[in-house]
C-alpha cells in the first residue's frame, strides 16, 4: 500500500495518496515509510513520523530530517540538540555537519561554530559552498561582537578543508 501511495502521489493523486498513507497508521515497520509520509504532513504528525523513522533505524537521513524540521519551525536549540545527537551516531556525515554548524551559528555560538568547522572536511560537493558561507557568517558576527570596525575577522584564514577544490586522495 505504501508503494501504491507513492505512485498515486507521483501522478498527482494527492488526496488518494494521503488517505492511503493515513490509513496505514503506525503499522509499517520501515523507516522509509515514515520519512516519506513526514514530507506530506506537518505539525505534530510530521514530528511523530520523523521520530518513528529514527526509531526504526532511519540513519543519518532521519536525523537530518528531524534537524531540518526544527530549523523550519525556528527552534534553533532543538535543531542543535538533534544535530548533536545525529553526529554522535553519524560523525562523518557532511549534511549533518553542515546543519550542526548552521545550528551553532543560528544560536549565536559563533566561536563554537568556527571551532567545529575547523574539524570538518568537505569534499567538492553541493555542501562545500554552504560550509564556507557559514564560516563567513560566523566570522562576520564575531567581528561585529568584537567591535572590529576595520572589517577584520576573528580568524582571517579559511580552513584548508573548507576551500574550493580540495580533493582527498584515498590510498587502498
Amino acid at each position: 500500500d505504501y508503494l501504491l501511495a507513492v505512485a498515486l502521489a507521483a501522478f498527482q493523486y494527492d488526496a488518494e495518496a494521503d488517505a492511503l498513507l493515513a490509513r496505514l497508521g503506525d503499522t509499517p515497520d520501515a523507516a522509509v515509510f515514515y520519512q516519506y509520509r513526514a514530507t506530506r504532513v506537518d505539525g505534530a504528525r510530521r514530528l511523530a513520523d520523523l521520530r518513528r523513522a529514527e526509531a526504526l533505524g532511519g540513519g543519518w537521513r532521519a536525523a537530518r530530517a528531524l534537524a531540518e524540521h526544527f530549523e523550519a519551525a525556528g527552534d534553533g536549540e532543538a535543531m542543535l540538540r538533534e544535530t548533536t545527537a545525529g553526529l554522535a551516531r553519524h560523525p562523518a556525515c557532511n549534511p549533518l555537519q553542515i546543519l550542526h554548524a548552521r545550528a551553532l551559528c543560528g544560536t549565536k555560538r559563533y566561536r563554537a561554530c568556527l571551532d567545529f568547522l575547523k574539524g570538518v572536511v568537505l569534499l567538492p560537493s553541493e555542501h562545500r559552498d554552504t560550509g564556507t558561507a557559514i564560516w563567513h557568517a560566523a566570522q562576520t558576527a564575531l567581528g561585529a561582537l568584537d567591535g572590529a570596525a576595520d572589517g577584520r575577522f576573528a580568524d582571517a584564514e579559511l580552513p584548508r578543508q573548507l576551500r574550493h577544490g580540495l580533493f582527498v586522495h584515498i590510498v587502498p
